[in-house]
């Protein structure tokens, strides 16, 4: 009997540390995503202003953005998040992205998003009561609805944080328009792996195939599908290492939308053309109007990956 009362105890006590936890955690990460004190150069600030990229192409219905953010481990070779946050966040104000499929979203990065691009939902944060969701989407809360959303995380793969899909499905708030997003984070092909690594990819390329099925069965709507997919479009760069067959996979399948695009642009560090990690794949009826590779000078250091977006009108 003591021993029932003693366990009863030990039960309520951890109850009551979640629960204030939980009651802790909107502050928390208002605290620790604070950024008032960081800041951004003026330098910055006036590239920003002269960005070319800030003005929608003309009869845009959605901004769809993908950006690897880099976390802040020092094992995956990140630096700390709040000065790169500051420079993203102001970034997304400019630009006005209204999805964001994103990757390597740490818990300081979720904090800093939170806290400041309050118009911007996140989408599944949490991988489980732990551990934050690596791969995820943001949308604009002033531009769209969300009417449905849901992760997967692959079979196979190095880690259920960021080998992911994070998919929603959305309407604009003008004109109703319908339109699936997903963020996606492939493993990558490592020395010595090759043929392991690439079979894993193989894998979590079929299941991602047969959710997007499922997903454009239900919805009936066009689908862009975000992501860094560790894939490059071809292997000039990177050897065996580029996946370029992943990318042929993706691509047999999907429309990248970088050369669907009406117009391509790109900064001065990395040419539009440039074989890329980075995608945003499409699956239905659509008219991409603008493709955009944020290679500008002044967001070298924001991450070790450069945003894309895609300017589009729904049909």
């Amino acid at each position: 009997m003591a021993k029932q009362k003693i366990w009863k105890k030990v039960a309520v006590a951890s109850a009551a540390v979640l629960l204030a936890a939980a009651v802790a955690v909107p502050t928390g990460i208002f605290v620790r995503g604070n950024l008032s004190r960081t800041p951004l150069s003026e330098s910055f600030s006036a590239d920003l202003a002269a960005f070319d990229g800030i003005q929608k192409a003309e009869s845009t219905d959605i901004r769809v953005m993908s950006a690897n953010l880099l976390v802040s481990y020092k094992s995956w070779g990140g630096e700390p998040v709040k000065p790169r946050a500051k420079q993203f966040t102001e970034f997304v104000k400019q630009t006005a992205p209204d999805v964001i499929g994103a990757q390597e979203v740490c818990g300081d990065w979720h904090a800093c998003l939170k806290a400041n691009l309050p118009n911007y939902k996140i989408l599944h944060p949490q991988n489980n009561l732990f551990e934050k969701s690596l791969t995820t989407l943001l949308y604009n809360t002033e531009t769209l609805r969300c009417i449905d959303s849901g992760r997967m995380t692959y079979s196979e793969g190095d880690g259920t944080k960021h080998r992911a899909v994070t998919w929603g499905v959305f309407e604009t708030l003008a004109g109703g328009k319908r339109f699936i997003v997903t963020s996606t984070h492939l493993d990558l092909i490592r020395e010595g792996k090759e043929d392991a690594e690439f079979a894993i990819m193989q894998g979590q390329a079929e299941e991602f195939f047969e959710l997007l099925a499922d997903l454009r069965a239900k919805y009936d709507c066009p689908a862009f599908c975000t992501g860094d997919y560790n894939a490059m479009e071809n292997d000039s760069e990177k050897g065996v290492f580029a996946a370029a067959g992943i990318y042929e996979v993706f691509a047999g399948r999907l429309q990248d939308t970088k050369f669907r695009a009406a117009s391509q642009a790109a900064g001065t560090e990395e040419a539009w053309d440039y074989p890329s990690w980075d995608h945003i794949f499409m699956e239905g009826e659509a008219e991409i109007l603008a493709f955009r590779v944020c290679s500008e000078p002044f967001l070298k250091d924001m991450s070790d990956h450069y945003p894309i977006f895609a300017d589009i009108s729904l049909k």
